[in-house]
Parts: structure tokens; sequence; C-alpha cells
């Protein structure tokens, strides 16, 4: 561990787990050296139910100091983080859109892929490429309801073809 990733573990390890950053804005300790930054998506989000977060995860202490550029003193430089970081992390193709419809049960990721279009990740951890970069906060709202509207209607054939099994059970009505 080099002495700057001993300054941000020590850091959480003095004020906790939960960094409110801001309003918006929160710095969480994952398990390990594992560090999430998220904040609320700017500006008005249409849609009843609906919640547009931008995200970055890191999976060490020295992915988040490089991706925020920690230096110096490790408090001042986390209370600098800001929601324009997280953009920038996200249009550079490290850092994700998480939309939730549904009192966030129904989760999708979207992050840039480097090309001309994104990656996006479900509740369940399965992986699709999109071939073109979603512009608009209705567009990543838009996609998180169609892609469970169509999880409910194959849960709903399933069952009613009598082939459900738990796992489609799990999936797809709860």
């Amino acid at each position: 561990m080099t002495r700057m990733e001993r300054q941000v573990h020590d850091f959480f390890e003095r004020y906790g787990d939960i960094i409110d950053v801001s309003d918006d804005l929160q710095v969480i300790w994952l398990n390990g050296d594992s560090v999430l930054v998220a904040a609320s998506y700017p500006g008005e989000v249409a849609g009843e139910g609906c919640r547009l977060t931008l995200s970055f995860e890191s999976e060490d202490y020295a992915g988040f100091i490089k991706a925020f550029a920690i230096g110096g003193d490790v408090k001042r430089a986390i209370y600098r983080i800001t929601v324009a970081d997280l953009v920038r992390l996200f249009e550079a193709g490290k850092g994700s859109i998480v939309c939730s419809v549904d009192e966030e049960y129904m989760l999708l990721w979207f992050q840039k892929n480097g090309g001309d279009g994104m990656q996006v990740t479900d509740n369940f951890n399965a992986i699709h490429e999109i071939d073109y970069v979603i512009q608009e906060p209705g567009g990543f709202i838009k996609y998180t309801q169609q892609y469970y509207n169509i999880g409910r209607g194959v849960g709903d054939t399933l069952q009613y073809m009598g082939r459900l099994t738990e796992k489609d059970r799990y999936i797809f009505i709860n």
C-alpha cells in the first residue's frame, strides 16, 4: 500500500464508511479498499418513480486516487469532488449512469464503451451492448422501462406455459 493509499484508508477509518460531500454527492467506502462515488444526476429528470445517478466505482484505492487526483490533504481533496467530476468520468467511459425505476427494484447501469455505443448491465449482472449512446435523461428512463417491461412479458409467458423455474420466478415476477 502506497503512502497516499494508506492516507485514504486512514481517512475512511476515522470518518466512517459514508462521506456526504454535498447534498447530492456521497463517497462510500465499500469492502476492502473499494470506493464508490455517487451523485444525483444534475438537473430535472422526468419520470415518476425514476431516478438517475452518476456513479464511479474503484476496486482499489489506487483507482480512486487516480480518477479524482487525490493528493496532499486527503480530507480536503475528497470534499472537493464534484458532480462535474462524475460527468467527466462518465464521458470518458470510466463512470456510469444508473437508472432506477419503480422504487429502485429495476436498475440498469449505462457506461460508454469507447466507441459509438454503450454497455448496459442489469440487476443480475447480465451485460449487453447497444450501438448508440443515449444522450438525454429521458432516454435512460425509457430504455430502462422498456427493458424491464420486456422482462415482465417474458415472465408472464413462461408462467402461462408452465415453464417458469424458481430462478425465472425471481428474475421475472419478483
